[in-house]
């Protein structure tokens, strides 16, 4: 008798072929030898690994005193074990972006098997959920490039499966394991404490039997002792309570800055990728806010919350989930999911999700009204150019138009002959096949979560995924051409380091105490906004300042004043130092992928 051979998801097949891609095409030369890089934030923590693998300890040079200049110590732990297994250190990163990918394939798989277990249309709310995070652009982006969104996401989707697991046979095998994997995401980021206590909170709203607190408050109690531990050891070995990068974005700004900054990119991220969603989403009505659903909404309104509240990202310009609300992408697409199965399998629910519709796009248009008349948010580029007078009458008209949609969808689902008809049609969606429908609710999940970036990255490569390339040759540049005592001192703290094997000043200060305890300079931006030359350049004295952050008049004389040349590269030479080959360094650079 012949056993069936396992089928391999199709989904697993396009998904695993375009992360393979999207490796790929990072790939450069640098001296007849591939190599690859990481975005660099993500080059960041590959600096402090090597120093740990080293036996250096978590120190961001050689020599200094330990800080926390990364934010993700699990990730980082595990780039270190990376560089312990010996590999080159041009396919260390590729190494990253392979465990990346793993990563990814279970998402998926996770989300599908929750979409499964809490669907009323088991086998299409599987295959599209499946799909959509499967190809979910943001979440590749941010993993692929070696971040540890990825990370989060998976031990995220699995404590929230363990629990959908509890919530219909509670056992103690099923809350031991959610609370382990609940306890561990604070440790991959001290942030990942807020999808932990939102999934451990979910527990205490109403469910469709009578809950006990022991539940949830054991997984309370797993994730601040696990809180608890990580900032003990943060006190011992770093002597703060918090990562340093925490200082560099929340201290020293006002707060309501800060926040009107999160407030205008959440408006845009929704305005743009995720209003479908949240739509489909809304389409559960209050059983979001009953068990089981009520972990994962909790989730993803704390993750937007908690991208609000640190002001958003510093890579908003993408126009994508950012790394905060990448992490619950995977739970809203299931939400979504299940939203649109009930409205599927019912013409009320149908017809609630058509009138929050109507309702959401006419929103939707007023916020872009807003936005063009007040500049808040994301503003369509043409508008930029125009006078002011234009600005309002298109924003009248958009609000105009916003007006009459919400209109339009209360008055088709309150009169007779028009609500007749649309619930003639709603109900020959029901008789759409299960393969059908999970296309469809797949095709429209994507055109939003991936269609922009997907297409940025088939034209680009990916955002920065040049320049990464490009400061991995200036990096490799600097460690040819340079004394292994010289000093460097970069913005772009990644690859330039990681590369260059020199000691480094971060001029904005990721791992420098001294500037991320100083009050910000201009607008908020994070990480990007506080910088003290006098003391990063004219104090530590380096040998090549190989970027700045602004060069005003008034720092170009000051870096005259002290003794720095510049030269045809746009770098900075301090006068009479003797451990630079300054030809060899001046010599061009690729600045591209062939």
């Amino acid at each position: 008798m012949t056993v069936p051979r396992p089928r391999v998801p199709a989904w697993l097949l396009v998904g695993g072929a375009f992360y393979a891609v999207f490796i790929a095409r990072t790939r450069f030369l640098v001296g007849g030898e591939s190599h690859f890089s990481l975005f660099d934030d993500a080059m960041v923590s590959m600096r402090y690994a090597r120093n740990i693998a080293d036996g250096l300890g978590p120190v961001w040079n050689p020599g200094d005193a330990p800080i926390e200049g990364f934010t993700n110590p699990l990730w980082t732990l595990w780039m270190a074990l990376l560089h312990a297994a010996g590999l080159p250190e041009s396919k260390v990163s590729l190494a990253v972006t392979v465990s990346g990918a793993c990563l990814l394939v279970l998402t998926a798989w996770l989300a599908g098997r929750l979409a499964r277990r809490l669907a009323p249309d088991a086998r299409p709310a599987e295959l599209a959920s499946a799909w959509a995070v499967a190809l979910c652009y943001p979440l590749v982006f941010w993993t692929l490039r070696g971040m540890e969104v990825g990370l989060l996401a998976a031990l995220t989707a699995a404590a929230a499966l363990a629990l959908s697991h509890h919530e219909r046979s509670p056992s103690a095998a099923a809350l031991a394991g959610a609370a382990l994997l609940l306890a561990v995401l604070p440790l991959v980021r001290p942030d990942g404490a807020v999808p932990a206590v939102a999934l451990a909170g979910g527990l205490l709203l109403p469910g469709s039997r009578r809950e006990r607190l022991r539940a949830p408050l054991l997984l309370l109690l797993a994730v601040a002792a696990s809180v608890a531990g990580a900032t003990a050891v943060r006190v011992a070995v770093f002597g703060d309570p918090l990562p340093n990068t925490y200082y560099l974005k929340m201290t020293g700004i006002p707060t309501p800055e800060r926040l009107g900054r999160g407030a205008s990119m959440m408006v845009s991220l929704l305005a743009i990728q995720l209003w479908p969603l949240v739509l489909l989403a809304l389409a559960n009505g209050r059983q979001l806010l009953r068990r089981p659903l009520a972990p994962l909404t909790l989730v993803v309104a704390g993750q937007l919350a908690y991208s609000v509240w640190v002001g958003g990202d510093a890579w908003e310009w993408m126009r994508y989930a950012n790394r905060y609300v990448s992490v619950a992408l995977p739970l809203l697409v299931v939400l979504a999911v299940l939203g649109a199965a009930r409205a599927r399998a019912s013409v009320p629910a149908a017809r609630r999700l058509l009138a929050v519709g109507g309702l959401g796009g006419g929103s939707l248009l007023a916020v872009l009204a807003a936005s063009v008349c007040f500049g808040f948010g994301w503003q369509p580029s043409f508008f930029q150019r125009e006078p002011v007078f234009r600005w309002a009458v298109a924003g009248l008209g958009l609000a105009g138009s916003g007006l009459l949609c919400g209109v339009g969808a209360a008055a088709a689902l309150r009169t007779g002959r028009l609500r007749t008809a649309m619930d003639e049609r709603l109900r020959r969606l029901a008789t759409w096949s299960d393969p059908r429908f999970a296309a469809v609710l797949t095709l429209v999940l994507l055109v939003w979560l991936s269609g922009p970036g997907l297409a940025h990255w088939a034209l680009t490569r990916g955002v920065h995924v040049q320049d990464d390339a490009v400061m991995t040759r200036i990096g490799i540049r600097l460690r040819e051409s340079t004394d292994p005592d010289a000093s460097i001192a970069v913005t772009w703290a990644g690859a330039i380091p990681y590369f260059a094997h020199r000691r480094a000043i971060d001029v904005l200060g990721k791992s420098d105490r001294m500037i991320a305890h100083q009050a910000g300079r201009g607008g908020f931006y994070p990480g990007h906004n506080k910088w003290d030359y006098e003391y990063s350049i004219g104090e530590l004295r380096p040998d090549v300042i190989v970027q700045l952050h602004t060069t005003t008049p008034d720092d170009l004389r000051m870096l005259t004043a002290w003794g720095y040349l510049q030269m045809g590269n746009a770098m900075y030479l301090r006068e009479g130092t003797r451990l630079v080959d300054r030809t060899a360094l001046e010599q061009p650079i690729a600045t591209t992928i062939p």
